[in-house]
């Protein structure tokens, strides 16, 4: 089941110039930094935190049905909590699968979209 609020996005004008805020002017440190067709996936967070900040570019961030959740929870096994959560009568989307990992979107009663990605590495 879940088990960490893991990733919280905060969607950005500009990643190079969120990047040097939080690095350079809060001591925050890049703790992954991926590429992805024209964008970045870049994470920042305090030293020894587990929860980090996802510094995304607001130009990508909007999708066909929604914005991209803004908080991503984490699971040890992805298909498995889909499953029961989907007993529990969650609404879920189905499974994608991205450079950093697989992840699927589910919904609060009030249609908030969040995101759960299986934990392989913090």
């Amino acid at each position: 089941m879940i088990t960490n609020i893991m990733r919280i996005t905060l969607n950005v004008s500009d990643q190079n110039a969120a990047r040097e805020f939080w690095v350079d002017k809060l001591d925050f440190q890049v703790m992954n930094d991926v590429k992805m067709d024209q964008n970045h996936w870049l994470e920042v967070a305090p030293p020894n935190c587990s929860t980090r900040f996802v510094l995304y570019e607001k130009k990508a961030v909007k999708t066909k049905q929604h914005d991209a959740p803004a908080v991503i929870l984490s699971c040890t096994h992805l298909g498995d909590t889909r499953k029961t959560l989907m007993k529990r009568g969650v609404e879920m989307e189905d499974i994608i699968t991205m450079p950093y990992g697989q992840m699927c979107v589910f919904y609060d009663p009030d249609h908030n979209a969040f995101m759960l990605r299986e934990d392989k590495n913090g």
